[in-house]
Parts: C-alpha cells; structure tokens; sequence
C-alpha cells in the first residue's frame, strides 16, 4: 500500500504532516476494509500497523495524543496509552 510508505517515510524523515496525512490515508482504507462483511478475525477490525507507526511516532517524538485524530474503532487511542513491555 503506498500509504504506508509514506507513513514510514514521515517517520524516518521526521515529517510530521507527511506522517499524519498518510496515516489518515492509512486509516480511512482501514475503515473501509474492516466494514466489509467477510472480515472476521481481529487484524481486520484494528489496523495493527497503524497501532504501530503510532505508537512509535509518539515515542520518538514526532507526534502527540492531541496529534492523533478522534477515538475510531480500528485505531483505538487507549491501546496506545499502554505501558511498553521488555
């Protein structure tokens, strides 16, 4: 997916708008994935790399809480706020 590209691309290349317009991208094709009817498992209703990117975004910097767009349900905020394990 060539959104998601460009959402690495914003993390490696510390671009911040480029990273937050991809992941809408990113999300928004999501959405549409996880509302048709033969998805079933769980990496069909959360967008897994998206939790991802995220959280790493968040760690390094790049983006805050506020940064990230309303609450939606295949990328909940709450996942994010929890504590990184060894």
């Amino acid at each position: 997916m060539p959104f998601e590209r460009d959402v690495f691309k914003g993390l490696v290349t510390g671009d911040a708008f480029g990273y937050l317009a991809a992941m809408e991208e990113l999300l928004y094709w999501h959405t549409k994935q996880a509302s048709r009817k033969k998805c079933r498992n769980l990496e069909s209703f959360l967008c897994l790399s998206g939790l991802g990117y995220c959280k790493l975004a968040l760690k390094v910097g790049l983006i805050t809480m506020d940064d990230i767009a309303g609450d939606s349900a295949v990328l909940p905020k709450g996942l994010l706020l929890l504590p990184e394990h060894d």
